[in-house]
């Protein structure tokens, strides 16, 4: 109880202090450090009494020593003693001994308080943590060996439990049935820990927090950078197939990106009552450069592209001589399905995706840290933390995740709004997507599912920020001014769709690629929507009566009886590298305005060859992407309408409708396929 421990406190008084001259030297040393122990193991209790109590003793001790006698004592005891708790702490905690865990971290909590100098409350955890304080075993603690033994310490306590999480479905449930929404999750990096109760983690992490402060900012920063070297160099050696690592040494590399982590909120001073942190501009500097060395390498390969799916992840390793020695051995069918499989099991998959998590909380604290100077580092950071968020080849904790963290690092660069962040980088996602693209053209190897995944959120995102109409102005003219880009990497993509297509392709990646085309449909229509609202014509009225009218004539065409196309008839196809639509001129009035008018020329034919693809998809085998293909279909003879009832409306009866051509082209093959199906039925 309290008070028992409040008692023990007065024996050490008495031991400490009042009777110390009445002992041998021999019962003086052994009884002094006990007593002296038990002090700093109260020093951090959560009874503010204890504490106090504690502090006070220490106090009295501190003076009845002298300065120097003091000063000799630490110099002699604190070092080695803390390094030496460091290195027994994980056996205990291996060996499911709590309580000892609980108290000897407590005892080094103590011994690092007592090394610091200069403090307005001696012996004071709080202004340990939050004030910028020297300590007299800072130096000792971060040579190397100290260093070493820090990092296997705290790897293994801060491992975390890989049956903590499950492998469940890549798509959460959704209470909302709009699919542009990004589910939010308000959670913290919520894994359970191996070895340890959360009551124990808390005092791990303070530990952390308290050797951070005490090593200082520059040492604290070598230390982080050193542990993402190690992870680096771990998981290359994976990679590469020397080192056959099983679940254990994963969830290790897990623990030592939480250790960096909490190294960070060390340095930053992190208040969790408050929320905010007390940074000096010395510290700043000192952060960012340290971003600019481990960001690179945590999301670089092959630490970022750990494998969390069980879908096959070819990344930036593989070089030009290798994609093609896959595309010969696949040509020659000497690599059939069963190689795009990881050999690893549920577990391992478990376990990089925690590794994965723990990564992304250790971009999420640097944003905290920096604020709006994170900006710097988006380019970075923002391409890799969207792959992540992507249902598309991850698990869905890690998913869960990258949103989550999207949602903090968004807030800390000062945006409302994920979408918002998107939006300001968008053309730089979209060059690098291009890129990507064409590279895979050029070696004809498969797409990555991590790239796809990529495209499906960023233009989710956009088309749904489009729409709120309080940014409507703001969000056209970027809209307007890179569609051409969204052009040109829709042809690459549609290239590499054309290229790596093949009958025997899994339902998986045909039902990844009918998502990009979804995702790349909403935003041409957000595009022509926002086009004709910032032109000022109240269209509302006039496009759906004239979009419904057509839809409900292909009702009726489909109720009497069969076009005259039939299912053999080859449907000429628009390139958008090649061709675009001729320009329109109109024969109403103010005809003097026509330069002002959108012509959406390019949104036609991106919408078109998207509607050529699913026409095609359409007769493959799987009920689902025979449902989402026709979904598609319908939103593109709703967006082609829109600039049918436009031009109508701007230029009447004699403009050009875009929405004619295209039901003549891709209407018979829907029409064939919903008569297959139901005879099928």
């Amino acid at each position: 109880s309290n008070v028992l421990k409040k008692c023990g406190l007065d024996v050490c008084q008495l031991v400490l202090v009042d009777t110390s001259w009445y002992w041998d030297e021999e019962n003086a040393t052994k009884l002094g450090r006990r007593a002296l122990e038990y002090c700093l193991t109260l020093l951090s209790h959560s009874d503010v009494i204890l504490s106090q109590s504690a502090r006070k003793v220490l106090r009295c001790y501190k003076c009845h020593l002298g300065e120097t006698l003091w000063k000799r004592h630490l110099s002699q005891t604190i070092a080695p003693t803390i390094l030496e708790l460091l290195d027994m702490i994980p056996a205990f905690a291996q060996s499911g001994k709590e309580l000892e865990v609980q108290n000897y971290l407590h005892l080094l909590n103590g011994y690092v308080i007592m090394s610091f100098r200069d403090l307005r409350h001696e012996f004071d955890l709080r202004e340990c943590l939050l004030e910028n304080k020297k300590s007299d075993v800072g130096s000792a603690l971060s040579c190397s060996n100290a260093m070493e033994v820090m990092k296997r310490a705290f790897s293994v306590l801060l491992s975390p439990d890989v049956n903590s999480i499950l492998y469940s479905p890549m798509i959460q449930n959704q209470t909302s049935s709009d699919h542009t929404t990004v589910t939010k999750y308000n959670e913290r990096f919520g894994c359970r820990f191996r070895y340890v109760r959360d009551n124990t983690i808390v005092a791990v992490k303070q530990s952390v927090r308290l050797i951070s402060c005490a090593i200082g900012t520059k040492r604290s920063a070598l230390v982080i950078d050193s542990c993402f070297a190690e992870m680096f160099e771990s998981c290359s050696r994976m990679s590469s197939g020397k080192v056959i690592a099983n679940h254990e040494h994963r969830v290790q590399l897990a623990g030592l990106s939480i250790f960096a982590e909490e190294m960070i909120a060390g340095i930053c001073k992190w208040n969790e009552e408050e929320n905010s942190t007390r940074l000096s501009r010395s510290s700043i500097r000192v952060i960012s450069s340290l971003a600019s060395s481990v960001l690179p390498v945590i999301v670089s390969h092959p630490v970022w592209t750990l494998p969390t799916s069980f879908v096959c992840e070819f990344t930036a390793k593989h070089t030009s001589q290798n994609m093609k020695s896959w595309k010969h051995r696949i040509d020659n069918k000497e690599i059939t399905s069963k190689h795009y499989r990881h050999g690893t099991s549920a577990e391992v998959l478990n376990s990089n995706a925690i590794v994965i998590g723990s990564l992304m909380s250790f971009i999420n604290a640097f944003s905290r840290a920096m604020g709006a100077e994170i900006t710097a580092h988006m380019p970075i950071i923002l391409f890799p933390l969207l792959e992540r968020a992507s249902p598309i080849g991850n698990h869905s904790y890690v998913q869960s995740y990258a949103r989550m963290y999207l949602g903090t690092i968004t807030k800390s660069a000062g945006y409302e709004k994920i979408a918002d962040l998107i939006v300001e980088n968008f053309d730089y996602m979209l060059d690098l997507i291009s890129r990507k693209l064409q590279r895979h053209v050029k070696e004809r190897f498969p797409v990555d599912s991590s790239l796809l995944g990529v495209i499906d959120v960023l233009f989710w995102l956009v088309a749904q920020q489009g729409d709120e109409p309080d940014k409507l102005e703001k969000q056209t003219s970027t809209l307007l001014s890179q569609i051409s880009m969204v052009a040109h990497m829709l042809n690459s993509f549609l290239c590499c769709v054309d290229l790596q297509f093949t009958p025997g392709a899994t339902q998986g990646h045909l039902m990844d690629i009918v998502r990009i085309f979804k995702s790349i449909n909403a935003f041409m229509d957000s595009s022509i929507s926002n086009q004709i609202d910032d032109c000022r014509f109240d269209t509302d009225h006039a496009t759906a009566p004239s979009t419904e009218e057509w839809l409900r004539r292909l009702d009726f065409e489909l109720d009497i009886g069969p076009f005259g196309h039939t299912e053999d008839d080859d449907f000429e196809e628009e390139e958008i590298s090649n061709s675009d639509e001729p320009e329109f001129h109109g024969t109403g009035c103010n005809d003097n305005d026509d330069n002002d008018i959108p012509s959406f020329a390019k949104e036609i034919v991106a919408i078109n060859c998207i509607l050529s693809r699913c026409s095609y998809f359409m007769y493959n085998a799987d009920l689902q992407i025979q449902i989402s293909c026709c979904d598609i279909i319908l939103s593109g003879f709703q967006s082609l309408g829109k600039i049918g009832s436009f031009r109508k409306m701007r230029y009447d009866e004699s403009s050009s409708n875009p929405l004619l051509p295209a039901i003549a082209e891709f209407w018979p093959p829907m029409i064939t396929r919903l008569r297959s199906t139901s005879s099928s039925l």
